[in-house]
C-alpha cells in the first residue's frame, strides 16, 4: 500500500497568481497536513488531540491555523 501523497506550493498551478490570503491559508493547510498525515477520519475531529478530522472539522482546523476564527458549526 503506498504511502500519502504530499505536494507542495511550487507544485500547484498558478498558486503564485493568486491574492496572498489565499497563498496564506494553503501554504498553512499544506503545512498541518504533513504534521498529521497517520490521522484517521473522527466523527465530529476538528483537532490532531482527537485522533482525527471529519471533513468539516479538517477545514475548520486549516482556517483557524491560517489564521481565521471560523464559527464550528454544521449550519
Amino acid at each position: 500500500m503506498a504511502g500519502p501523497v504530499v505536494i507542495e506550493t511550487d507544485q500547484l498551478k498558478e498558486f503564485s497568481e493568486l491574492p496572498e490570503d489565499r497563498k496564506k491559508l494553503i501554504a498553512a493547510t499544506l503545512s498541518e497536513a504533513k504534521k498529521n498525515l497517520n490521522l484517521r477520519y473522527h466523527f465530529g475531529g476538528a483537532k490532531p488531540e482527537s485522533g482525527g478530522f471529519d471533513c468539516s472539522g479538517a477545514i475548520y482546523y486549516a482556517l483557524q491555523k491560517s489564521g481565521l476564527k471560523p464559527p464550528r458549526t454544521s449550519a
